[in-house]
């Protein structure tokens, strides 16, 4: 499932490290992008009626 997916992708444990903060443009096709595949898109249509 997606959901255990994400929790063992845990930057805490990888030991990950902030490199540079993304463009606007860039941050939001990304979360367009992982809207459609986290279900979201379902939670936002009922809300939007």
């Amino acid at each position: 499932m997606a959901t255990n997916l994400i929790q063992t992708l845990s930057w805490k444990d990888r030991r990950v490290k902030f490199i540079k903060k993304a463009e606007k443009n860039i941050f939001e096709k990304v979360i367009l992008n992982l809207i459609p595949i986290i279900g979201a898109d379902k939670v936002i249509e009922k809300y939007l009626e």
